[in-house]
């Protein structure tokens, strides 16, 4: 049977290589994740954008509306 010495720094710098590994391994999952939110946020932005266009045209027609009931009912107070 062999006994094998081991040496500490050896030890030392493979489980500091370990945590690096896995550390590296995290952050790649974390970095995955943070790239899937930004894809979500940049649809949800785009989204946001078109519902903002449409809501100004709305605006835009009932204001016109608006305008022409108002002066429809200055004419009628004139007269």
């Amino acid at each position: 049977m062999y006994h094998y010495n081991t040496d500490p720094h050896e030890e030392k710098q493979k489980a500091l290589l370990q945590r690096i590994t896995g550390s590296v391994a995290r952050l790649h999952e974390i970095l995955k994740e943070i790239n899937t939110q930004l894809e979500k946020s940049d649809s949800f932005r785009d989204e946001l954008n078109v519902t903002c266009q449409v809501w100004k045209g709305y605006e835009s027609r009932v204001q016109s509306h608006c305008d022409a009931a108002i002066a429809a009912t200055q004419e009628q107070t004139h007269n």
